[in-house]
């Protein structure tokens, strides 16, 4: 049973993903992503949550060979890496573009997926479903490095470039190293949480 709970936990995040990403080719996004086609991937909602959909996928395709015991390490790096991408995405727009910006262009059609529903799903079925043991807790920065990536991406094109409007608001007032410094250490901060919390439902459900 949880090894089917966990199948349909996962393609209802893939799926819901790629359906609102989808909606981007067919019309301009809604919300606070009014963008065209290939221009959504310039957000880092859009980003984390494809990598989460194909996180979600890989899980998937494993748990239809192998049973859903202990998962090996490299699947469950995958899938914390992927908790932890969408989970920046949802507390950044719950405590940060929320009040900032306002609730309800976040929310808005498909963004409510793309912000709330399939980080929820992705999150929940991580750490109720997918364990593996003792985890080392140098695994934990493999959680940054999305952050990392598109940090480095986001300032050449909105600082270096100014090529992407500043649409997060991370260099408002010029404060990008700031911005960097903090957006790194709550993606690291959010996978310790993840990896802690994965642990503990790990050694509860053992019990």
């Amino acid at each position: 049973m949880r090894r089917i709970i966990a199948i349909m936990l996962n393609l209802t995040c893939a799926g819901l993903v790629l359906y609102s990403v989808s909606t981007f080719f067919r019309r301009s996004g809604v919300g606070n992503m009014q963008v065209p086609g290939w221009k959504c991937l310039n957000f880092f909602t859009i980003d984390s949550n494809l990598l989460a959909a194909a996180g979600c996928l890989v899980l998937c395709g494993y748990l239809l060979w192998h049973p859903l015991g202990e998962l090996p390490r490299w699947l469950y790096a995958v899938k914390l890496v992927c908790a932890a991408a969408v989970s920046v995405t949802m507390l950044t727009v719950l405590f940060f573009l929320g009040p900032t910006q306002g609730y309800g262009p976040m929310f808005e059609g498909v963004n409510l997926h793309l912000h709330l529903i399939c980080p929820l799903l992705c999150i929940l079925s991580f750490l109720l479903l997918e364990h593996a043991g003792r985890q080392p807790l140098l695994l934990t920065l493999l959680g940054a490095l999305p952050v990392a990536l598109y940090g480095c991406i986001y300032l050449v094109q909105v600082v270096v470039r100014s090529a992407w409007q500043d649409f997060y608001g991370f260099n408002r007032g010029g404060v990008w190293p700031l911005s960097m410094v903090l957006m790194l250490a709550a993606a690291w901060a959010v996978t310790l949480l993840l990896w802690w919390l994965n642990g503990l439902c790990g050694l509860t459900g053992k019990g």
